[in-house]
Formats: C-alpha cells, sequence, structure tokens
C-alpha cells in the first residue's frame, strides 16, 4: 500500500502549466502533419487514373480535414478557458508555485545547479501569480551540506556535495566555495586599503602609494 510520501510525490510530479503550454504545442502538430497527409494524397489524385482510387482519395481527404478541425477546436477550446486571465490558470500555477517549492524543499544537496533552476522556476510562477519567493522559501529549512564558518557570511545559503554554493541577492549565483574565500579575501584586502587612504600619511596623502609598497 503506498505511503504518504508516494502520493505526494505522485501528486506533484507534474507541472501542470508546462503541461499545459506543451500540449497546445503538439495539437498544433497533430495540425500541420495531418495537413502535410492530405497534400499528400492530394498529389496522389495526379498520379492515377482511376476514378474510384481518385474518389477515395479525396474522401479520406475530407475527413482528415475534419479531424483537424476537431483538433482545432480542442486547442481554441482550452485556450479561451484556460487564458492568462482565468481563475483556472491562476489556480494551476498556484498548484505548480507549491509543488516546485514543495521539489524545493526535498532537495538532495548533490547538486546545487537543480536547486537554482527550481528556484528560477518558482521566481517566474510567483510574478505571474503576485507572490513572492522571498516569503515562500525558508533556507533555514533546507539540507545542505555544512557550510564552512569562514565562508557563512559572504552569504551563502546552502551548499552542495561538491563545494558550490547558491548565492546573490536572487539566489541566482553559483559559485565554488573556494571562488568565495578568494572573492572575499580581495574583498578585505581593498576595505583595508581604502581605510588606510582615510588616514594620514606621514608626507600626505601623495605619499599613500609609497607608504602601501613599504
Amino acid at each position: 500500500m503506498a505511503n504518504m510520501s508516494e502520493h505526494m510525490e505522485a501528486f506533484f510530479g507534474v507541472n501542470l502549466e508546462e503541461k499545459y503550454v506543451d500540449t497546445l504545442r503538439e495539437l498544433d502538430e497533430y495540425v500541420d502533419d495531418i495537413k502535410d497527409i492530405s497534400k499528400t494524397l492530394r498529389e496522389l489524385t495526379k498520379k492515377v487514373d482511376d476514378n474510384e482510387i481518385i474518389r477515395t482519395l479525396n474522401e479520406n481527404r475530407n475527413v482528415l480535414f475534419d479531424i483537424a478541425q476537431q483538433i482545432r477546436d480542442i486547442k481554441y477550446f482550452h485556450e479561451f478557458y484556460f487564458k492568462e486571465d482565468s481563475g483556472v490558470r491562476h489556480i494551476t500555477r498556484e498548484r505548480d508555485t507549491y509543488m516546485l517549492l514543495y521539489q524545493i524543499m526535498k532537495w538532495d544537496t548533490i547538486d546545487v545547479r537543480d536547486l537554482l533552476v527550481w528556484l528560477n522556476n518558482l521566481r517566474e510562477l510567483c510574478d505571474a501569480i503576485g507572490l513572492r519567493p522571498e516569503d515562500l522559501v525558508n533556507f533555514r529549512r533546507l539540507d545542505t551540506q555544512p557550510i564552512p564558518e569562514d565562508i557563512a557570511s559572504y552569504p551563502v545559503l546552502v551548499k552542495d556535495k561538491r563545494g558550490y554554493c547558491l548565492t546573490g541577492e536572487k539566489w541566482n549565483v553559483v559559485m565554488h566555495e573556494d571562488e568565495i574565500r578568494d572573492e572575499m579575501e580581495e574583498r578585505f584586502t581593498s576595505e583595508g586599503i581604502e581605510q588606510d587612504k582615510n588616514r594620514v600619511h606621514p608626507g600626505g596623502p601623495e605619499n599613500f602609494v609609497r607608504y602601501c609598497e613599504k
């Protein structure tokens, strides 16, 4: 018997917004395929002399035309009732938002790039339905590999098993922990030099360069 976790995985396993867009695209492709078949049948009618065969080919073309029209009608129906500003579309996107949030909170710390993709998708959905991702994602509750104390204040949000970290004001920057150390060291050095510039040096500020070279 399936447990609750398996039911949750099944429920949240499909991105409905993405599936909806893909389905509309596929319907257009089906219509194009039918048109191609119809053109092929039309060309065949020019190559045969048997009137019975020609009649059969034309009948099949008419059937294909009807099928293509039915597919178009289905597409137009969905586009009308699931248009951008419809309540159903909003509910679908809201559901996908919480699906992504569930996926984010289940991150396995293997590859932070996966987490980055999910967070970017979450931000897009939140923008569409008027939510703030900052109100939904709590990085303190995410699993992470241990973050070294010397880079935690960068700040590092999470770290994966290969040493790559998620950072950035909008959680959209991936850096290796060694890169972060190098940047923090450069930042510390430049801040120290800037502080020295504001001090009074013997001989005046014009001797600052010579002072640094000592």
